[in-house]
């Protein structure tokens, strides 16, 4: 090889290591990115190809050192997920000055049925002045009028028609011009039942009918969970069931968690524990052998992800007093959907499947003397119950409805009645169970009226509200309490009433001889007797089957249901809808006891049953002021209300004012609710 072709080889092969040099150069900077840091950012130029006399000479190249720092690989460390339960909303305060009115409900009901009645008067206190009171009200008797109606109010959820028929709906919200849900027990997941539907029939046709052949009853292994009230094991099994992928066991998962806060005593438990990631981690050894562990993890927070936002959205999600919370409210529970609750095993503490007051909700524990009860030792009873205080923020006007649920109603604990006192001390059958001995004592009805003193007791411990009241009102057993209640000479911090509706206005169907009159309370002693003492599967089926049948054949051919609103009211079949699903959600055999024993109770007391002392009328007993209601229509052999109040009022000289009702049947606070709310108004001088 001749010089010339060595230099031109030693060039060659220097312009190759050259430019593998600046490849890999550039190629430290680029793969170091934010972790190496150039030297020299500026790209360095490329040595010149030598020309002339410089190629007689061996090039020299330097080129720029690169030192580069490597990190060490860190593995980021895992973030613990945490899950928060959020506190109640605590007791408001309510400013002096606050005139405040106590709703008490009727049989079976809820704190919510003051809502209807709640609304129409805050509305009216922005159109209507303030009415000056007269300086004595003169007695009822001299002061009653019969109020004629050519047409009705409108009702929020009106019937349909089908072939000629009313049928009923139910009941929704309209948001922005669309109908959005409020009972969600409808659109249950059937694998949660505990049967199908009946034959040839499908869930909820009619409305609120046939969601299974047990009224809404869940299925076994969810009955299970819900008798245990130990959340920890329902999480887990949420857990599992989620962690398959498998749809139908999804299904089961988010049942499985819900149940592990709907109920009292899992929700109790469930506040104390507050489960976080460490319980998921311990479910890793207690997970099936076909599960791995990621999905178990990963399907415990998908549970704890769903208890805690079931349970949040209870207990303090529910509240809808203003625009931006209702419309809160609104979203977030139709995200979650239908929610599991199990009412016959673990009772509910807020409304899950039904719809909730919009106004703040609050509990409290109630004590109430049961001196009749036979036990040993104090015979106080603990009642927990929930409220609701609505204001209406009324600038130098703030009216305020307190509205409670009594016990063995709504979200209250659901008692056996045999802490109050045994039954047979109403009184037993006799002749063969053909007739019925009454004793003329009414346990039940007495410790409910104690339960209402009791409870503005407690209440005014925690609120000051005795000085604000500024009346008690109610309807059907609501007004029955509310009449008993005008008679007491220790509350002198209720000093108005409103009655409508009063059940036991009627004449005791336990006095005489008229053994047909009797069958009311043997029926209803003999069916509290049996709930009690021998509950059956089926009682559930039966309970809810017995509002759509007679209530006697061929004597009194309506079903009972049906005399709850008049035909006139727009909305009957719907509400009574709405009804049936409310009693879904919180019916249990103690309920269903207890509903009998206060129905006897009812039918065998009397407000024209005589005072020992005087021997007159216990409704001549009444010296406060009252304002005293009916519907015309709302009449039913043997406990007519509305003919029976017409023709007490006569004889009355409790100060203030009667009015009845034309086309309005027993719930006349719905189907003239504004009507109603301007007479309170008035009556009041709100």
């Amino acid at each position: 090889m001749n010089a010339r072709n060595h230099k031109r080889l030693s060039l060659r092969r220097l312009g190759r290591s050259l430019s593998a040099a600046c490849s890999f150069a550039f190629a430290l900077l680029f793969i170091g990115g934010s972790l190496v840091q150039a030297q020299n950012p500026q790209p360095q130029p490329l040595p010149q190809r030598p020309t002339g006399s410089q190629q007689m000479q061996r090039p020299t190249v330097t080129l720029p050192v690169q030192r580069t720092t490597i990190a060490p690989k860190v593995t980021p460390a895992p973030v613990v997920k945490t899950w928060v339960l959020r506190n109640d909303a605590q007791p408001p305060t309510i400013a002096p000055g606050s005139e405040i009115l106590l709703f008490i409900h009727g049989m079976d009901s809820r704190a919510e049925e003051a809502d209807d009645i709640t609304k129409a008067l805050f509305s009216s206190i922005t159109t209507t002045a303030r009415t000056a009171l007269p300086p004595v009200y003169p007695p009822i008797a001299a002061n009653r009028t019969t109020v004629p109606f050519t047409v009705s109010e409108t009702c929020d959820h009106p019937d349909g028609y089908s072939n000629g028929q009313r049928t009923a709906v139910v009941p929704f919200d309209v948001v922005n011009g669309a109908q959005t849900r409020i009972y969600f027990e409808p659109i249950i997941p059937p694998a949660l039942l505990d049967t199908p539907p009946p034959g040839g029939s499908q869930i909820n046709v009619p409305a609120a009918h046939n969601i299974g052949m047990n009224e809404g009853r869940l299925r076994p292994e969810l009955r299970s969970a819900a008798v245990a009230a130990q959340p920890l094991q329902s999480l887990a099994q949420a857990s599992f069931k989620f962690a398959t992928g498998n749809p139908a066991d999804e299904v089961l998962g988010t049942a499985f968690a819900d149940l592990s806060v709907t109920g009292h005593r899992s929700f109790a438990a469930f506040r104390q524990a507050l489960p976080q990631d460490a319980f998921c981690q311990s479910l890793i050894a207690q997970k099936p052998a076909n599960l791995n562990a990621n999905a178990v993890l990963n399907g415990c927070h998908t549970a704890l992800d769903r208890a805690y936002r079931v349970a949040n959205f209870l207990r303090t999600g529910q509240r809808g007093d203003t625009p931006a919370l209702r419309m809160a409210k609104i979203n977030e529970r139709n995200a979650l959907g239908y929610i599991a609750v199990s009412g016959e095993d673990d009772s509910p503490h807020r409304p899950v499947n039904v719809p909730s007051s919009d106004y703040p909700q609050y509990d409290l524990s109630v004590s109430v003397d049961a001196p009749l009860t036979g036990r040993v030792g104090p015979n106080s009873i603990i009642v927990r119950t929930r409220y609701t205080i609505a204001q209406s923020q009324q600038p130098g006007r703030n009216l305020v409805v307190i509205s409670v649920d009594l016990p063995t109603s709504g979200y209250a604990d659901n008692l056996d009645y045999r802490v109050v006192s045994p039954l047979e001390m109403i009184g037993s059958p006799k002749s063969g169970n053909t007739d019925f001995g009454a004793s003329g004592m009414t346990p039940v009805l007495d410790f409910i009226e104690l339960f209402i003193v009791r409870f503005v007791d407690t209440l005014d411990q925690k609120i000051p509200v005795k000085s604000n009241i500024k009346a008690v009102m109610g309807g059907s057993l609501g007004g029955n309490m509310t009449f008993r209640l005008g008679r007491r000479a220790d509350t002198p911090w209720f000093p108005k009433f409103v009655v409508w509706s009063p059940a036991s206005i009627w004449d005791s169907l336990g006095g005489g001889m008229d053994v047909l009159k009797h069958q009311g309370p043997l029926h209803a002693w003999q069916s509290a007797n049996q709930a009690m003492n021998a509950p059956a599967p089926g009682d559930r089926a039966g309970f809810f089957a017995t509002w759509d049948q007679p209530i006697v054949p061929f004597i009194i051919p309506m079903a009972q249901s049906d005399t709850w609103t008049s035909d006139y009211y727009a909305c009957k079949k719907s509400s009574v809808a709405a009804a049936r699903l409310d009693r879904h959600e919180t019916y249990d055999h103690l309920f269903l006891a207890w509903h009998w024993r206060l129905g006897a109770e009812q039918l065998l007391f009397s407000h024209q049953n005589l005072d020992p002392a005087t021997r007159q009328p216990l409704y001549t007993l009444n010296h406060k002021p009252m304002l005293l209601a009916c519907g015309t229509e709302d009449h039913v052999p043997y406990n007519d209300i509305c003919p029976a109040t017409e023709n007490t009022a006569p004889h009355m000289l409790t100060p203030g004012r009667a009015l009845f009702l034309d086309k309005t049947g027993h719930s006349l606070d719905n189907e003239r609710r504004m009507y109603w709310a301007q007479q309170v108004i008035a009556f009041l001088g709100l």
